[in-house]
């Protein structure tokens, strides 16, 4: 009875958890969603253009690296937010294919958040990781409730 009682609790936990990540990976998708709405596109150029590089136990992680300057009413700025949501991945190619859209000098476009100008990223275009991440998360729930 004991032992039926511990691994309840351990199906309680793990469930908790996995549903914690659910709920990030939905909140970074509503962020995401939300910025690509309501975000207004301002002239931009881009300034420098590679691929970072992160490293981790589970190895190297790639993202862009886009630097650019933007012109809003209140003057010009300058900003490295590349994504609506900024994520890495393990995919390098992904990376690579975002930078080579984005040479330096090109004259494009960044979205701003039309209540604060410093609100600004520059690849208008959604991700399907924070979906995934949120999809990911839900086995550890099915698998908390089984425990449960």
């Amino acid at each position: 009875m004991h032992l039926l009682a511990d691994i309840q609790w351990f199906g309680v936990l793990f469930g908790g958890f996995g549903g914690l990540f659910v709920l990030i990976g939905l909140a970074m998708a509503h962020a995401q969603s939300r910025k690509l709405r309501t975000y207004l596109s301002v002239p931009a150029v881009v300034t420098s253009s590679e691929v970072g590089i992160s490293g981790g136990s589970d190895g190297p992680t790639y993202l862009p690296k886009l630097h650019y300057t933007y012109t809003t009413p209140s003057g010009e700025h300058q900003s490295d937010k590349t994504m609506a949501v900024e994520i890495s991945t393990s995919d390098r190619n992904w990376a690579q294919r975002i930078v080579a859209r984005y040479p330096v000098g090109l004259k494009t476009e960044a979205y701003v958040d039309p209540d604060d100008d410093n609100k600004v990223f520059l690849v208008h275009e959604a991700s399907i990781l924070p979906y995934i991440f949120a999809l990911f998360s839900m086995i550890f729930v099915a698998a908390g409730m089984g425990g449960a």
